[in-house]
């Protein structure tokens, strides 16, 4: 099995449900349910008054556990808190989570939020053969 052929088995859709009862729970009970984030860093109140320009500053503006995660892997601080365009802190993001396998960031973000895995995994393969 290669590399892409190996990471697409682990992501797949029974990602962290290894038995059985496990699976049958989730697809045939808790697949639809609505999830609630209680442990969202953004106020309420900002995110119903404030008119966020791009995916950039909902996601990484004042988030704190991301800008630590970014240091962790050697970003320089003009692409966490300085003066890069929101795109390039953005990309820089998109690029550093790749780096941080065996982290629940890793997980979390390729599994629910890009839903782009092979596009992910290809573009992680090109940066390691570079």
């Amino acid at each position: 099995m290669n590399w892409t052929e190996n990471n697409e088995k682990f992501l797949d859709d029974n990602f962290l449900l290894q038995t059985d009862a496990a699976q049958k729970l989730y697809f045939d009970y808790a697949e639809d349910q609505t999830i609630y984030d209680y442990h969202c860093h953004l106020p309420p109140k900002k995110i119903s008054k404030k008119n966020f320009l791009n995916l950039t500053e909902i996601w990484l503006a004042g988030e704190h556990y991301k800008w630590r995660m970014l240091r962790a892997v050697g970003i320089d601080e003009k692409f966490i808190t300085r003066d890069a365009s929101n795109y390039e802190k953005y990309l820089t993001w998109a690029k550093a989570v790749l780096l941080t396998f065996g982290n629940p960031i890793y997980h979390w973000m390729l599994k629910t939020f890009f839903l782009m895995k092979k596009q992910l995994i290809k573009f992680g393969k090109r940066l390691m053969l570079n």
